[in-house]
């Protein structure tokens, strides 16, 4: 049972618990539509490629500036703070498996390149609230995914060992951050995101890919 495998379970964010593709897709049209001559809509795929990457160069790759990303990312950020969370982005059957650990004892942790205050936002306004013990948030720690200094502060703080967690996340910035520092990564499947044919089967091979939330036998 996952209770007796491991002692606490680290989720990324963005794309792993919610669907913030289709939410930033949104805010970047939003302000493309405002602000610039070429008023071309971005794509949720490329929106969905970008996301892990950080608020700069998403800005900087979606909007094609090379100047001015700090103005436009406060932007963004401005918006999306505005927006009410959506309880319909959260993943599909999410809850059941939080539920599910916190019914025998795992602890649930956030782990983000996402800026606290609007994580802090999202947990406070969805049934998050009753799950998550801790969040851990990038720009609280002046470091950020894939940053191994970053991981390894958290495993200190949660006093919990790598062969004793689990993280799932949904990119390749994601897995490099566990990369030899957790042994029990597991890739959220993210239809949009063009993930390397060897990297999928490397992981297929190991039964390491959630396609959704439904089967907790994969954790065992």
């Amino acid at each position: 049972m996952i209770f007796n495998k491991f002692k606490a379970f680290f989720f990324d964010v963005d794309g792993t618990i919610i669907d913030s593709d289709k939410e930033v897709t949104k805010i970047i049209n939003k302000i493309k539509k405002k602000f610039f001559k070429n008023k071309k809509k971005v794509s949720i795929k490329k929106v969905a490629n970008l996301s892990s990457m950080g608020g700069i160069q998403l800005i900087q790759k979606t909007l094609g500036i090379k100047t001015k990303r700090i103005f436009y990312l406060k932007l963004f950020r401005d918006e999306y703070l505005q927006r009410k969370p959506d309880h319909n982005l959260l993943f599909a059957n999410l809850d059941k498996l939080m539920k599910y650990l916190k019914k025998n004892n795992v602890k649930i942790y956030l782990c983000t390149n996402k800026p606290n205050i609007l994580v802090n936002k999202l947990v406070q306004n969805t049934y998050l609230k009753n799950y998550i013990d801790e969040y851990f948030c990038a720009d609280i720690y002046g470091l950020k995914k894939p940053d191994k200094k970053f991981l390894k502060k958290i495993l200190k703080k949660t006093n919990t060992k790598k062969n004793e967690v689990a993280y799932i996340g949904d990119s390749l910035i994601d897995y490099k951050f566990c990369e030899n520092d957790i042994e029990n990564f597991f890739l959220f499947y993210n239809p949009r995101i063009d993930y390397p044919k060897r990297f999928l089967l490397k992981l297929k091979k190991k039964n390491k890919i959630i396609y959704n939330y439904d089967d907790f036998n994969l954790f065992k």
